[in-house]
């Protein structure tokens, strides 16, 4: 699921399936790049280095990242 679409970035959160295999965390897209950070914290767990300035972005919309994963992945939520 697209939970925010920046312009220039764009970020997804999946559906946990089974077990909990993961903390919950978010899919970000970028020019040809994708990095793999965990929610809330923004830590990243796979893929390229965050810009700065797309981190911030995402801090800015931290809530609705989070809202978005805790949507579907009502028995994962984040705390």
């Amino acid at each position: 699921m697209k939970a925010l679409d920046g312009g220039w970035f764009a970020v997804y959160v999946y559906r946990e399936i089974g077990n909990r295999h993961h903390l919950p965390h978010c899919h970000v897209r970028w020019s040809g790049h994708e990095s793999v950070v965990i929610l809330p914290a923004l830590n990243r767990i796979a893929g390229a280095e965050l810009p700065r300035v797309l981190r911030r972005a995402l801090v800015v919309e931290i809530d609705i990242i989070c809202n978005a994963w805790n949507e579907i992945n009502p028995e994962h939520p984040i705390l």
